[in-house]
């Protein structure tokens, strides 16, 4: 059995979702997931390509920060925006780099078609930073976007 990788607490204006990971690595692995599958539905019939017959894009963010809640918070903005602006659907990390106080992450997009249907109308995160805790499986972070 597969272990939740992110869970949405509240649905109002604002939506507070926690991402779980076994260690920080992990959590932005799952923060990825989780957020394509908040802003897109995911269709068990349309399983995306083994070998993709679209245009690939990479896109690389550096983010640096006071501490893993704020580089956490951040990212999840740029990558907000990024897919906003552009219109794309995030696939998957391709390299991360996680120091003290800096986050190198590579991942790649590919273009929405009509068949990605949207999900929840996320606006924005908001700039209270994510609130990470230690639980037994490993770690959660709380983040919280804007409806």
């Amino acid at each position: 059995m597969k272990s939740r990788i992110y869970q949405v607490l509240s649905e109002a204006a604002d939506y507070k979702v926690t991402f779980f990971g076994c260690n920080f690595i992990d959590m932005f692995y799952n923060g990825l997931e989780g957020f394509r599958r908040l802003i897109y539905k995911k269709n068990p019939n349309r399983p995306e390509p083994v070998k993709p017959d679209y245009p690939i894009v990479h896109e690389t963010f550096n983010i640096t920060g006071k501490n893993y809640e704020e580089i956490y918070t951040e990212w999840m903005r740029q990558l907000l925006a990024y897919t906003q602006a552009h219109h794309y659907l995030p696939l998957y990390v391709d390299t991360i780099r996680l120091e003290d106080k800096s986050l190198m992450i590579q991942v790649s997009f590919r273009v929405a078609m009509k068949r990605d249907k949207p999900n929840v109308p996320l606006k924005a995160v908001t700039y209270q930073p994510a609130k990470l805790e230690k639980v037994k499986s490993g770690y959660q972070i709380t983040v919280t976007f804007d409806v």
